[in-house]
């Protein structure tokens, strides 16, 4: 048995470990009652009500960095020089909005800008392919009472091989607001799929265009992100606290308050099996026996509202993160318990703002 075969299952979990931190899980855009996530019957203020006609500018960045703290296999530490991943993705795009009604659009049209996307293996970058075939794009979400559920079709340009379940209608953070109106200091506690568009549908939609000639890509598409279906929409809480006017800001910004203090411990037994099955690793490993990941997560941030046009203005969210990994698996029909920890953080900006012309809508910079 070569040791080295051990070695290089452990610095493969690390592409998958970056996208399962920083993407966690896409829920389908309806619930089980064919409701729109995030959309209730809006308290007066902090409501998400752009006037039809509108069109906002929105830009969205993230950037996650983690360090391998410990490695053992079978008890035995190993030093891995300090082994980092990173992943950061930056996308621009206008929304314009036709139909707005109960605290949700019913009908608009988004038109990608600039995006790009890369994640590193100590300092080795690697580009996320899928981001650079989103320039120019254009995708219409129409919500189909009958079926409850956003209707996607691409209008303009055309998008070959483009998944367009990946794509998520809910880029207003909308998921984040109360269900009553509050009043200055009261808190309430944010969950679901809402919170699950807020942190990730924007870095979400660059695995749409993934080519698939990118086997990484389409992996995280087609297998990790629906296996984890369920983690971050059932497990994850966002805790919220009304704060009013915005410091510095125009009297119509309203703040809220954002934490995340969570522990979540999730089973990828069954996932990794189905991840190897796919016979893209050198040296494929046996079976899967346990693959457990426990995430801590610790964070602030804050959420500006825009009371007079009805969206959201600006977002901050910085969250330090623990991921403590145990798998035990067969590699050349020998035992093999690898134990690791990793540390970091991920870090959200993103902002909006109505833009009047068409020069603004494509200067997207």
């Amino acid at each position: 048995m070569c040791v080295s075969n051990v070695l290089g299952f452990a610095r493969l979990l690390a592409p998958p470990v970056a996208f399962a931190v920083v993407l966690g899980d896409l829920l389908s855009s309806a619930d089980p009652r064919g409701e729109i996530p995030g959309a209730h019957p809006p308290p007066p203020g902090l409501v998400f009500a752009p006037r039809p006609g509108t069109r906002l500018a929105k830009r969205f960045e993230l950037d996650t960095h983690l360090a391998l703290m410990e490695c053992t296999i079978n008890g035995n530490e190993f030093g891995f020089g300090g082994w980092r991943v990173q992943l950061a993705s930056s996308l621009r795009l206008t929304d314009d909005y036709d139909v707005v009604a109960a605290g949700a659009p019913r009908d608009l049209v988004r038109r990608f800008g600039p995006a790009s996307g890369k994640w590193w293996f100590n300092d080795r970058p690697t580009d996320i392919l899928g981001y650079f075939g989103l320039l120019g794009v254009e995708v219409r979400f129409v919500w189909d009472t009958k079926c409850g559920a956003f209707q996607r079709e691409v209008v303009g340009t055309a998008f070959p091989g483009c998944d367009l379940a990946c794509l998520r209608e809910d880029l207003d953070l909308r998921g984040l607001l109360p269900r009553e109106a509050p009043a200055v200091g009261e808190p309430w506690v944010a969950s679901g799929s809402g919170v699950v568009d807020a942190l990730w549908a924007s870095t979400a939609a660059g695995l749409c265009a993934a080519p698939e000639a990118s086997e990484d890509e389409r992996l995280v598409q087609r297998v990790l992100l629906p296996s984890l279906s369920t983690l971050a929409g059932e497990k994850l809480r966002v805790d919220c606290r009304f704060l009013g006017r915005a410091p510095d800001r125009d009297v119509a910004i309203q703040r809220i308050a954002l934490a995340i203090e969570d522990r979540i411990e999730v089973d990828l037994t069954e996932l990794a099996n189905e991840y190897v099955a796919q016979g893209v690793w050198r040296n494929r490993p046996g079976p899967v026996r346990r693959l457990v990941a426990r995430w801590d997560l610790q964070g602030k941030g804050a959420l500006d509202w825009d009371t007079a046009g009805g969206h959201f203005s600006e977002f901050g969210l910085a969250v330090r993160v623990r991921l403590d990994i145990h798998c035990e698996l067969l590699i050349d029909e020998h035992a093999w318990d690898i134990a690791m920890i990793w540390e970091g953080d991920s870090n959200w900006a993103s902002s909006a703002e109505r833009v009047e012309s068409e020069a603004a809508r494509l200067d997207l910079k």
